[in-house]
């Protein structure tokens, strides 16, 4: 995959993702206060959206298991992480 399509398409996943938040309400902070008050005027607005990111992950990672060993960064020796680094 090239540089310019990895850039377009983490830009693409950045804009739907804050697209998601600023739909959802989730851009007003009085709706974070509001979840994070659990003993006074709780609102678990944000439960469903935490739910729904939650979903979309499991959804996404299912077929992660098909994704080359060059993408997979080895915490053990960090070598893979050194080798992605040298492409860029």
């Amino acid at each position: 995959m090239s540089r310019l399509t990895e850039s377009s398409l983490a830009l693409f996943c950045g804009g739907l993702f804050g697209a998601g938040l600023a739909l959802s309400g989730m851009t007003d902070p009085a709706n974070i206060i509001g979840f994070l008050d659990v003993t006074g005027a709780w609102n678990p607005q944000l439960v469903f959206v935490l739910a729904a990111a939650v979903g979309t992950s499991v959804a996404g990672f299912s077929g992660w298991g098909n994704v080359p060993d060059r993408y997979l960064l080895s915490v053990s020796t960090g070598r893979k992480l050194q080798e992605l680094m040298h492409g860029y």
